[in-house]
């Protein structure tokens, strides 16, 4: 067996993609669960999703807007603060046929941004933040924004349409 390939940056060619994938998600849990999940920021906020980040500032703020979606998500409960962290349990109660796997997959992969972006906003080292790195296939420390911040929003995306297919896929 040869060990699995490293992750790579991956490119980003469709500026409204993650918008979208977060749409899908939102209107998909309302369908299949009755309630809203995104709570969708000021337009002037969630537009910077579709922009490219030509420098730091850029790709931190950018970030800091995804993160803040995510941590956001209308999940019932407190612990943990995330609501993205607390997704993978409360979809399980509700969908006794999700596919916990993918869901466990895509959450951890979209946590790993927030690492990033924890690490961006309060630069205190943290073991994590080059696994994080690794994971979402950018090099440490990052010196190119603009394909950092490309990879980091197809990667989200992916994770995001994961979120969605699990629970399309786990309907009664």
């Amino acid at each position: 067996m040869s060990p699995p390939a490293s992750p790579e940056a991956l490119p980003f060619t469709e500026p409204r993609a993650l918008l979208r994938a977060l749409n899908f998600l939102d209107v998909t849990y309302e369908l299949v669960l009755d309630e809203a999940l995104v709570v969708p920021p000021p337009m002037d906020r969630s537009s910077l999703l579709a922009l490219d980040a030509d420098d730091e500032a850029a790709y931190n703020s950018r970030l800091i807007v995804l993160t803040d979606i995510l941590r956001d998500f209308k999940v019932p409960g407190r612990n943990p603060t995330s609501g993205l962290l607390r997704l993978e349990e409360h979809l399980a109660a509700k969908l006794p046929t999700l596919d916990r796997d993918a869901v466990r997959q895509a959450v951890q992969l979209l946590d790993q941004i927030r690492v990033i972006r924890n690490s961006a906003v309060h630069p205190k080292p943290r073991p994590e933040l080059t696994a994080a790195h690794h994971v979402l296939g950018l090099s440490f420390p990052v010196r190119d924004f603009t394909v950092a911040w490309d990879s980091v929003r197809a990667h989200a995306e992916r994770a995001v349409s994961s979120l969605q297919e699990a629970i399309q896929a786990a309907r009664p």
